[in-house]
């Protein structure tokens, strides 16, 4: 073999191994992607989901307030809170996938209301018993 092929095919060797690493290494960072968008969503999520608690922890310190001193003022913080919590809730729905947590969110969405909704009539025959 002449020095001229050798270096030909050293060259086409180098360039075979060369599109051989690019090659992995494309799919490497298409996984990567692919995975870091999935954590990207699921910690969107988690944020939401701790917000969401963080405002169902203080809906229920203002409702202990509350029922301590009996000011209108704590339980229209926790409605709030409450309505926080909705908010938050629809916030968080184009982020799951899964339909049977999808369905569960919506229903907390639902439930906020009702739990609004019943802190009014709570305030409103607390406030009438106490006079």
């Amino acid at each position: 073999m002449t020095t001229k092929r050798k270096i030909i095919l050293g060259f086409t060797l180098v360039l075979a191994v060369l599109i051989a690493v690019a090659v992995v290494g494309y799919r490497g960072l298409s996984g990567a992607t692919s995975n870091f968008t999935l954590y990207s969503n699921l910690a969107n999520v988690n944020v939401y989901l701790s917000d969401m608690q963080a405002q169902l922890y203080s809906a229920s310190f203002e409702m202990e307030r509350f029922m301590a001193v009996r000011e209108a003022k704590y339980i229209q913080n926790a409605q709030g809170n409450i309505k926080k919590v909705g908010e938050l809730g629809g916030q968080v729905l184009p982020f799951v996938r899964d339909p049977q947590r999808v369905a569960l969110v919506k229903k907390t969405i639902a439930d906020t209301e009702t739990y609004v909704t019943l802190l009014q009539d709570l305030e409103k025959d607390l406030m009438t018993w106490r006079a």
